[in-house]
């Protein structure tokens, strides 16, 4: 019940043009609400549950999902993004591939980027995302993830 108080008074506050708190609820926000979303990050609820909480949790799993389905050999998480109209987080990683050598030597790993979907608050990971040879994320896997999810909400960019 607390829950749906709160949910009417963030929306009597919104009508009013009025903003107490500074907290971006990512399901009751309206699309220019949402393009705040990177100035108000780490202050992002989703269901009323704290966005960064649930993060800091989920990466290590997003991490060694991706390692496995796409034979990373290492990666850093460099962004969080929200898709509103297909209610899924994005978060893209610079990444360095692991390639078998032709002469059964290691080879260096090959830098590129990765992005895996994941479903809010829980810790379902989706199919992720990526290649080698194309630069970082920064250089060609924030167009695609946009691509991808047309709507991305851009939450924390590093």
């Amino acid at each position: 019940m607390p829950r749906d108080i709160n949910a009417s008074i963030r929306k009597l506050e919104r009508l009013a043009g009025l903003r107490t708190q500074q907290t971006l609820e990512l399901t009751e926000s309206t699309p220019d609400e949402l393009a705040q979303g990177q100035r108000l990050w780490p202050s992002v609820t989703y269901q009323g549950k704290d966005v960064l909480k649930w993060y800091i949790r989920l990466l290590s799993k997003i991490e060694a999902r991706l390692a496995e389905d796409l034979g990373l050999h290492d990666s850093q998480e460099c962004y969080l993004g929200y898709s509103p109209s297909k209610d899924l987080f994005v978060v893209g990683f610079d990444a360095w591939f692991s390639y078998p050598s032709v002469h059964g030597m290691g080879s260096e790993p090959e830098a590129g980027w990765a992005y895996a979907p994941v479903k809010p608050m829980s810790s379902t990971i989706y199919d992720g995302e990526g290649t080698s040879g194309d630069g970082m994320f920064y250089d060609s896997g924030y167009k695609e993830a946009h691509r991808a999810f047309r709507d991305l909400v851009d939450l924390r960019l590093d």
